[in-house]
């Protein structure tokens, strides 16, 4: 009986492994088909980016080992980052927080992708000189002026955009000045 059921066990393992292949060949194939899906969708036009990289992210979930799959979403985030971040006019002003977040999405699905980090810090200080902006409309927000800075210099480990550090300094200084704190009150 021994040699029964180590018998069986073997053609139950044996089972176990052809289904386990066959499942996995049935996973990469949905990615394949959801890859090229997510393509056609980037290259319509317009383009549906987003849309584009939420089907690869469900792809990924049934190939995690296909490295085109996340370079492809990466680099369809930085596609939709700079969309967000582009001036279209009037009718579609630039949107650089939305941009901020989606280089940071971009960053994540494609480490590799060294344009990613400098489009996300100009980006951020972007949002820190247009927050120092003052206007009609829209006082100086010197707070969060400093913050987009001082987030933007942490990512620029390397020091490359030296302008940050005096962007910062400016703002600290201004922060400082007597009378500063009252400023958002709404004087």
């Amino acid at each position: 009986t021994t040699g029964i059921a180590l018998a069986v066990a073997a053609d139950n393992w044996d089972l176990q492994t052809q289904l386990e292949g066959q499942l996995t060949n049935t996973k990469h194939a949905k990615a394949n088909v959801m890859k090229e899906r997510a393509q056609a969708m980037a290259a319509a036009d317009p383009p549906k980016l987003r849309d584009a990289t939420e089907l690869l992210a469900e792809a990924l979930t049934f190939n995690g080992t296909d490295p085109e799959l996340a370079s492809l979403r990466g680099g369809f985030l930085k596609e939709l980052g700079k969309a967000e971040q582009a001036d279209g006019g009037e009718g579609d002003p630039p949107d650089l927080r939305a941009a901020i977040a989606t280089f940071a999405e971009a960053a994540s699905a494609d480490p590799a992708d060294e344009e990613i980090l400098p489009l996300r810090i100009a980006a951020l200080k972007a949002v820190g000189q247009a927050a120092r902006e003052e206007s009609e409309d829209h006082p100086a927000d010197i707070p969060a002026a400093l913050a987009a800075f001082v987030e933007a210099m942490q990512l620029d480990a390397d020091g490359t955009d030296e302008e940050l550090a005096t962007l910062k300094e400016e703002c600290e200084a201004a922060l400082a000045e007597p009378g500063a704190a009252n400023d958002d009150a709404g004087d």
